[in-house]
């Protein structure tokens, strides 16, 4: 669905634009490989610059083959995000509960294949700054995945590469405020312009007035956007006046501000058949309204009648509002100190040092008034890890008689907390934020049975944070205050602001408000965000810590280990698991093997190594000296390698590092296979040790080189018969009679050969993660079966008559 809204976007886009796209940048991936955790994912990042009407990423795939067999269509999935790398779980692991995704940019997601055209993701309106693209073949169940052995099956290798285009606005004209900006507009044309909000802005004051409408025209649009340039579908504020009202009265959009952003607005005449006719013109001017800061009369008395010592410093004290008459509401905003660590993600906030150097611990909060914890996280350095955001409820203490009593706070006492980026959310009751008229669950609250609480942020977008918290003392009784107080509170704010002096449009908010709650239909909208206003107070104190680590809490639990990758310059860090645990941190064990299953695994991949004690005797027995010790060497490796590669870390056993284990398990099953072929082909010395040796040689380097290579079997099987029937033939034209003996050739060959093809077959193309445990014993078996039956005896080679 969101694609073909962009796919749609772009359609209109290009039909109403004169603007070309610009080619920005091109990005070449590695080879992509198949997801199993996060480091298997490639991760890519650009740039869209600001003032940016239109962006495209076209999206192309190569594919390059690695064996001779063509190559089959592999899925690849892609996501994006503004800000920070995505957070994602292809696999379908769980997250853990306290991650917290809500009011952040959610990742865009496509699938195509490999063999696809080029694919395109077209952003209409799109946000300035970094983008990240995560990408990588789809995951798939690992434990129903083939075991395959390299030269079997079609190898290829996938690279995506990926372009950026962009349109733009040219020569976006900077508003300041209080000035008249006379604009003159053609129809089906557009013009755009933009201001900044500093810090201190509440919102700001949009005036039309002096205007002249198009002849031909329907309406006159205005759209309004932070951060980047509003289309006519995607803006926060909209307003379309049919032209037949437009001369006749002004216009205001009252815009409330995030700080320190810029803000686009765009006017545009519109017309349902395309005239060239001349259009109109109009003047708009800017008004700004600051955050009104408040005298805290609480911290004055505390300063003149308490410790110093206590005193948190620093506050600034201001109100809260939205347009919203019953969500006026005073707060205290406390602008936290970073703390930085010499390890990579590893910072954290506190509250700025008293005059005596100490950091305070807690912060005191009241119901009539809520606390804003206000924290910046830094571009790229900071993204890579995960902040965490823990609340709880101080306990009070009192000393009766010498003794400390510790009491607990009210029953009904609730705390609720907001994070968001760029926002203050005002918390509402029982657990939910609100801003912008959009109320969503709070992440994070406490209460009487929830004595502390915590939220985690994984790969934290940059920008200056805000933690709204807000104590309640019960239960609060909703607002009723109806559409039409609203709209009186709403024209009166509009009238009192358009026409106040600077220095008194602060008043403006408590003059309309009194004046509407004083109305008898009205007085449901006496209230303090989102409550009825009462005569309960209550306040508590709230310890709080705000920090970041690599991976979750710097760790992986006990079931993986917390890994930096580096792509394109910037370092992320997520959890390596093992054990066939999965997730973000883990914890996820709906694919790990119960205890039992793990020590079965174990039993069959080790104790099946037995079987060649059979065949070592049989060696032995029939003077086949340098054949027993290798069935020896196969047999002590492979359990030894088993015992350290099985058990999943948690009953294994590691003689040695892991690859040497595996070299000498490989190793010694080929030459095994190898010494067992020349024992069949009946040589003499010093061929024979010739052999051998050339043999262990070249076995050991190809083991070295890629010991998964299906050719690293097959040379050695395919050398090996053609020297056994070239020494037999040899034989047969030698002696004129039947070589080897005809019980041999009609018993133990035909038998034996069934035997270690079907090992073989099992070994090559059977196997799978989820059955590797019963097959690959299968195998040692067949192996160790198949040199029982094809070692010759001392008969075998007593020649017999035709």
């Amino acid at each position: 669905m969101i694609l073909q809204w962009t796919i749609h976007s772009f359609l209109l886009f290009s039909v109403s634009s004169k603007e070309i796209l610009k080619f920005i940048t091109r990005s070449h991936t590695s080879h992509l490989s198949k997801y199993t955790t996060y480091l298997d994912s490639t991760l890519l990042h650009f740039q869209i610059p600001s003032d940016v009407l239109f962006a495209s990423l076209k999206i192309e795939v190569e594919e390059r083959r690695q064996t001779i067999f063509p190559c089959k269509a592999e899925n690849v999935d892609l996501y994006f995000k503004h800000g920070s790398p995505p957070v994602i779980n292809p696999d379908g692991s769980k997250f853990p509960s306290t991650f917290y995704n809500l009011s952040r940019p959610q990742p865009f997601y496509i699938n195509f294949t490999s063999q696809s055209p080029a694919q395109y993701i077209n952003l209409t309106s799109p946000t300035p700054g970094m983008y990240f693209i995560s990408t990588f073949l789809a995951y798939t169940d690992p434990r129903y995945d083939g075991i395959n052995q390299e030269g079997l099956v079609p190898k290829c290798k996938v690279y995506l590469v990926i372009t950026l285009y962009i349109s733009t606005v040219e020569d976006v004209e900077i508003v300041t405020k209080d000035v008249d900006m006379e604009v003159t507009l053609s129809s089906k044309s557009y013009a755009v312009f933009k201001f900044f909000a500093p810090e201190k802005v509440d919102h700001v004051f949009l005036t039309i007035v002096d205007s002249v409408s198009c002849k031909d025209c329907d309406f006159f649009n205005v759209r309004i956007q932070p951060h980047n340039v509003p289309s006519m579908f995607k803006s926060i504020k909209s307003l379309d006046i049919p032209v037949a009202n437009f001369s006749r009265q002004n216009y205001s959009i009252n815009i409330w501000t995030p700080e320190n952003a810029w803000y686009y607005l765009r006017f545009q005449f519109t017309q349902k058949t395309f005239s060239l006719i001349n259009g109109g013109f109009f003047t708009f001017r800017l008004k700004f309204f600051l955050l009104p800061e408040l005298i805290n009369e609480n911290i004055t008395l505390n300063l003149n009648n308490s410790n110093f010592d206590t005193y948190v410093p620093d506050p600034v004290f201001r109100l809260h509002r939205d347009g919203n008459i019953s969500n006026i509401m005073s707060y205290n905003e406390y602008d936290l100190v970073r703390e930085r660590n010499s390890d990579n993600f590893v910072y954290g906030y506190d509250l700025r040092p008293k005059k005596n150097g100490k950091i305070p611990l807690y912060i005191n909060a009241t119901n009539d008034k809520f606390t804003v914890l206000k924290f910046v996280i830094q571009d790229s350095t900071d993204s890579g890890g995960t902040a965490q955001f823990h609340l709880a409820v101080k306990p009070r203490a009192k000393y009766v008689n010498g003794k400390r009593i510790v009491e607990t706070d009210p029953e009904n006492n609730q705390v609720v907390a907001c994070i968001r980026k760029g926002v203050r959310e005002l918390p509402l009751w029982p657990n939910n934020c609100f801003f912008n008229n959009i109320s969503q669950p709070s992440p994070i609250f406490v209460n009487k049975t929830v004595e502390n609480a915590s939220v985690m942020i994984p790969y934290p977008e940059p920008g200056t944070w805000f933690i709204s918290i807000r104590l309640f003392c019960g239960s609060c009784e909703s607002c009723n205050c109806s559409n039409h107080c609203q709209h009186k509170h709403e024209t009166c704010m509009q009238v009192c602001e358009e026409n106040c002096e600077p220095e008194q449009c602060n008043n403006c908010t408590n003059t309309c408000r009194q004046s509407v709650i004083e109305e008898d239909e009205c007085r449901g909208c006496d209230c303090i965000g989102g409550c009825k206003r009462n005569n309960i107070n209550c306040n508590t104190s709230i310890v709080f810590e705000v920090a970041s680590f690599s991976c979750v809490d710097g760790t992986c639990g006990d079931n993986g280990k917390c890994v930096f990758s580096i792509s394109e310059g910037f370092v992320v860090t997520s959890c390596f698991c093992t054990n066939n645990y999965r997730g973000w941190e883990c914890s996820d064990n709906s694919q790990a093997n119960p205890y039992s299953a793990i020590v079965v695994e174990m039993v069959l991949l080790t104790l099946s190594n037995l079987m060649f004690v059979p065949a070592v005797y049989l060696a032995i027995k029939r003077h086949y000296y340098i054949e027993s010790l290798t069935y020896t060497l196969l047999c002590l490796s492979s359990t030894f390698y088993h015992a350290c590669d099985a058990g999943e870390n948690i009953i294994s056993y590691c003689l040695i590092r892991l690859n040497v284990l595996q070299f000498s398990d490989f190793f010694c099953a080929l030459l095994s296979f190898w010494v067992t072929l020349i024992a069949m082909a009946y040589l003499s010395e010093p061929l024979m040790s010739i052999l051998h040796m050339l043999g262990a040689i070249l076995l050991a380097f190809g083991t070295t080189y890629n010991k998964m290579s299906v050719w690293l079997f097959a040379f050695p099987a395919l050398a090996g018969i053609f020297i056994i029937f070239v020494s037999w033939f040899v034989k047969y034209k030698q002696l004129d009679h039947v070589f080897p003996s005809k019980r041999y050739l009609k018993r133990n060959f035909p038998v034996g050969i069934v035997v270690v093809t079907v090992g073989l077959i099992t070994f090559a193309f059977l196997q799978t993660r989820n059955n590797y445990k019963y097959l690959h014993s299968l195998w040692h078996i067949l192996m160790a079966t198949g040199i029982i039956i094809l070692l010759p005896d001392k008969d075998t080679f007593v020649p017999t008559k035709l």
